[in-house]
């Protein structure tokens, strides 16, 4: 008999400094460091390490003129792109930065002017992510046939 809907039981341990979820037959094991990343990191926000550092070297939030500078820059990357896999990458650039954009312009311990900035800039690259995941689809579907 096969139960369905069974909640699978999980326990959070610190490991290295990291709050790590793991599951209730992992807990008495001792976990290698090496091999955290498969496991769920709980506090994982949007502001962490850069995942591609020549991406985080392009793309700016300190005015909205760096911001489409580095637009422009993340185009010439997806023109210039051969496979899928980096048009894809370069698409999820534009959007990660849309959303730390906009994420920053909610916080309250900047002032209104920066507020209104940041959400400005978040504007850019909205734009360019839903023309660049527009783009992918396209050349996905073409792909495919």
């Amino acid at each position: 008999m096969v139960k369905k809907n069974v909640r699978v039981r999980s326990h959070v341990r610190k490991i290295n400094g990291k709050l790590i979820r793991v599951k209730a037959h992992d807990r008495h094991i001792s976990i290698n460091p090496k091999k955290l990343e498969k496991y769920n990191v709980v506090n994982r926000t949007l502001f962490m390490k850069p995942r591609w550092k020549k991406y985080s070297n392009i793309v700016s939030f300190k005015s909205e003129i760096d911001a489409n500078d580095s637009v422009g820059k993340l185009m010439d990357e997806f023109d210039s792109a051969k496979s899928l896999s980096k048009m894809k990458r370069v698409a999820q650039v534009a959007q990660l930065a849309e959303n730390r954009a906009l994420a920053s312009s909610k916080r309250y311990e900047y002032g209104s002017k920066k507020r209104d900035e940041l959400e400005s800039i978040s504007w850019v690259y909205e734009c360019v992510s839903k023309y660049l995941w527009n783009c992918y689809n396209y050349e996905k579907k073409k792909d495919v046939r």
